[in-house]
């Protein structure tokens, strides 16, 4: 038997605040037949036979329940009531306020399952005792906001937190990625991600970059192990070395750990400022791709996207491709190069104050806000790109995959993305569910 309730939620003082209504105190009987999303796809002609999905649109569902009741006069004043403010803080202009329906069966859960409500009716339904309801709800149905576990190391221990750098070398645990355990649920979870900036000093953090990928596979190619070019060591580098040269080649073999495919942004870290730069991918001396050519930078470099393996996906033995970063400058400085995986992407830079040692930013999925947490106080002053991260459950992953991983690169205010700079990572997740979870 199922369980339900009305919950108002607010945010109000420094959390939120929710106030419940108990339908089962008024209507102790329930007769309710949960509904998946409705879902369309959109598709791209196949050659020569059928069609590949190529986008997915979810809509809202409508739903209905019959309430039995011994006190309908009153179980219709608090369910015409519950729908009419649906409906009234749906067309609003906040988003700080939301009335959702809570269910579950306690024989088999301990948690409610919520779902926002956009209005509906309550009607008698041929009998004294019957009601007759029908809402509106959002697409899929939420869990419980969890702290999820991360690492960093491949064969580490999973924690509440982890610090990430902004480069992957050689070093123990110097890693600018984090694995991410599997939520619940069965469509992708909604995530709250707190980035705290760890490294001592005055210069703030100003921006964040964020890849996801659904194995623990990153490519970082160092400067200084490109062919041809002149190495130079230097502490505080990647691997404490950087490469000095103008056209920078390496070889990137495949192998089970090594397996790098889809669209990946290239970002360059090192000296590239005053000429141009772009790179191409390809096999020995053919290179199938390039990106356009961009001016290179102090800090970060953005070269653009490239689609891995070079020229299309080979299966299940494939050969080593190349990568070429290609200037105008044979003096440029070069740490290293890293693929982000943009199977996920998001960008956040502060337009204001940037954070200061020891504050967070915070992108927060499930409240639909991005915001400096600083001393306690949360102001929105970051521009962000790309929808927010969410997490694939466990039955979304590929069966060979040992995990999720989030990649991160860090600016400093003054443009700079010294390696050495580092961040602690904490990510919470609301499990969502197509179809009310029975266990």
């Amino acid at each position: 038997m199922y369980e339900f309730r009305i919950a108002r939620i607010e945010a109000l003082g420094s959390s939120d605040t929710t106030t419940v209504e108990d339908l089962t105190e008024v209507s102790p009987w329930f007769e309710f037949q949960p509904v998946a999303a409705p879902a369309s796809l959109q598709w791209t002609k196949g050659a020569p036979h059928g069609a590949w999905p190529v986008q997915r649109e979810v809509g809202n569902v409508e739903e209905s329940l019959t309430v039995w009741t011994e006190k309908p006069t009153q179980a219709l004043r608090i369910l015409t009531s519950a729908l009419e403010t649906a409906t009234q803080w749906g067309l609003g202009f906040r988003r700080d306020m939301r009335l959702v329906a809570q269910i579950r069966r306690a024989c088999q859960n301990p948690h409610y399952y919520e779902a926002q409500l956009y209005g509906g009716s309550a009607v008698p339904d041929g009998n004294a005792r019957r009601i007759k309801v029908t809402w509106t709800r959002e697409p899929y149905w939420r869990g419980p906001e969890t702290l999820v576990p991360v690492r960093t190391a491949f064969d580490g221990a999973y924690s509440d937190y982890v610090t990430i750098y902004n480069h992957d070398d050689a070093e123990p645990n110097h890693n600018n990625f984090l694995f991410v355990q599997p939520p619940e649920g069965n469509v992708p979870a909604l995530t709250r991600i707190r980035i705290n900036n760890s490294y001592p000093g005055s210069t703030r953090l100003n921006q964040v970059r964020i890849g996801w990928y659904d194995r623990p596979i990153n490519l970082t190619l160092e400067g200084e192990d490109a062919s041809g070019v002149t190495v130079t060591p230097q502490a505080g580098r990647s691997n404490d070395a950087y490469g000095t040269a103008q056209t920078f080649e390496w070889e990137v073999a495949f192998n089970s750990v090594r397996d790098f495919v889809g669209p990946f942004r290239a970002l360059a870290n090192g000296s590239l400022s005053g000429q141009r730069w772009r790179v191409g991918v390809g096999y020995e001396l053919t290179k199938l791709q390039y990106t356009r050519w961009v001016y290179g930078e102090n800090g970060w470099t953005d070269l653009g996207m490239v689609m891995l393996p070079p020229g299309g996906y080979v299966h299940p033995l494939r050969y080593p491709f190349k990568v070429w970063l290609l200037g105008e400058d044979s003096a440029a400085v070069l740490d290293f190069l890293h693929f982000v995986p943009m199977g996920q992407y998001r960008r956040m830079q502060f337009k204001g104050y940037n954070a200061v040692y020891g504050a967070c930013i915070e992108d927060d999925d499930i409240r639909g806000e991005t915001v400096y947490d600083f001393g306690g106080q949360r102001l929105p002053m970051l521009n962000t790109w790309g929808e927010r991260i969410q997490l694939w459950p466990q039955r979304l992953l590929p069966a060979t995959s040992a995990g999720q991983m989030l990649t991160f690169n860090l600016n400093s205010e003054s443009g700079a993305a010294l390696p050495m700079r580092t961040a602690q990572v904490q990510i919470f997740a609301a499990a969502r569910w197509n179809g009310l979870p029975e266990a």
